[in-house]
């Protein structure tokens, strides 16, 4: 697996997002396309995910900073990036909210609907 996904599978582990093995693929891939398009990637390559994800990996390096952060930079700014991953989290955990209970009304109203159907018939 690429750097990327590693990366993907350390924050999933320090936030406690809990996201499963799926989730993160997809977050890789999701990655992988926006590099392919970053980078100029013939464009057959780019619109075809499978291609993408199973013939590319992101390889990255470690290297120095133009200026040293000192550690309360480093905080700060990590307590940033957590803070709006939170929230953009629990924006996400919203919707996904809303969305299973209107899945949810659906389900009722097809059953509501077939209920109906099934008391017209016995008239």
């Amino acid at each position: 697996m690429g750097e990327i996904f590693e990366a993907y599978v350390v924050l999933n582990q320090t936030l406690n997002l809990g996201l499963k093995m799926q989730d993160l693929m997809r977050a890789e891939g999701t990655f992988k396309s926006l590099m392919a398009e970053r980078i100029n990637l013939p464009k057959e390559l780019r619109l075809n995910q499978d291609k993408l994800t199973q013939g590319f990996e992101y390889k990255g390096q470690l290297v120095p900073r133009a200026r040293a952060m000192d550690q309360n930079t480093l905080s700060r700014l990590g307590a940033a990036t957590a803070s709006k991953l939170t929230k953009d989290l629990g924006q996400l955990k919203l919707q996904m909210n809303q969305l299973n209970k209107f899945n949810q009304m659906q389900q009722l109203n097809k059953m509501n609907q077939l209920n109906q159907k099934n008391l017209n018939k016995l008239r």
